[in-house]
């Protein structure tokens, strides 16, 4: 492992460091990391951190990895983050 917590060797267009999620209590962001690292949210191309929100799909390099973010509270309204990951 190269530092990162996430890798995935021989995603097509995803470079060794992608972009990075930045969570606190209240929000998520993704950030491109390089200028030619590839980040979509919602099918729109970013070069800043960009919050994410319930339901945003997060795609990473030439649709190779895609992201659904999901915000489900608890019985206090406490938000978890739930985010599944799918191959395209």
């Amino acid at each position: 492992m190269s530092g990162c917590e996430l890798e995935f060797p021989g995603g097509i267009g995803i470079r060794p460091s992608h972009c990075v999620f930045l969570h606190d209590s209240k929000t998520i962001t993704v950030a491109p990391l390089q200028s030619n690292a590839r980040v979509f949210v919602d099918g729109r191309v970013i070069f800043n951190p960009t919050p994410l929100h319930h339901g945003s799909r997060v795609v990473l390099g030439c649709c190779t990895l895609v992201f659904n973010v999901i915000w489900p509270e608890d019985k206090v309204g406490r938000k978890y983050v739930v985010v599944v990951v799918s191959n395209s």
